[in-house]
């Protein structure tokens, strides 16, 4: 029978862990060693030669620019969650304003348009939203609303577009009495 048994000539097996603790910690520093080497294959990837140190391949650390573009994505989202207007204007089409009256500042109302509409009609859409007399068919220039960007302070020819004398998130003012 010890003829037959060749212990000396047989290769020796690694030894499998006996516990279900040990097979996941093992798992577990597998894991790690893996998501370490991609870490760092991602930050040598993506340093640059030009790359500031204080907004280099850190974690976290974002531009001003970039940090200013989510903002205002942000704000504009959260316009155009909050916009009412014609439901029958295709998003594609729509132009996302704040609108504010010159006589009742501290409000502000969030609407959309259609791009194309000229400022004339923009004018009696939005004073009919915020419930605003229009006197606009009348003879007396005191009693006329008119548009004013508020960035650029200029009134707003009524015959122009809308999407050229504004974009989305900027703000127009209804002013009474202003010539033009």
């Amino acid at each position: 029978m010890r003829e037959d048994h060749d212990c000396v000539n047989l290769t020796r097996r690694v030894s499998r862990p006996t516990s279900i603790l040990q097979q996941q910690r093992e798992k577990g520093l597998a894991a790690l060693q893996k998501l370490k080497l991609i870490s760092l294959t991602k930050n040598t990837q993506s340093a640059t030669p030009n790359s500031n140190s204080r907004t280099g391949p850190k974690f976290g650390f974002q531009s001003r620019e970039k940090r200013e573009a989510a903002a205002e994505a942000a704000k504009i989202s959260e316009l155009k969650r909050m916009a009412k207007g014609n439901e029958k204007i295709p998003p594609g089409d729509r132009i996302y304003l704040y609108v504010k009256n010159s006589q009742n500042e501290n409000k502000t109302w969030h609407l959309f348009f259609e791009k194309s509409q000229t400022v004339g009609r923009f004018l009696d859409a939005a004073a009919k939203a915020m419930q605003i007399q229009n006197l606009n068919n009348r003879g007396v220039e005191e009693e006329k609303l008119r548009v004013e960007h508020e960035k650029s302070g200029h009134i707003e020819d009524l015959s122009a577009t809308l999407e050229s004398v504004a974009g989305n998130g900027h703000t127009l003012t209804l002013v009474r009495g202003t010539k033009s």
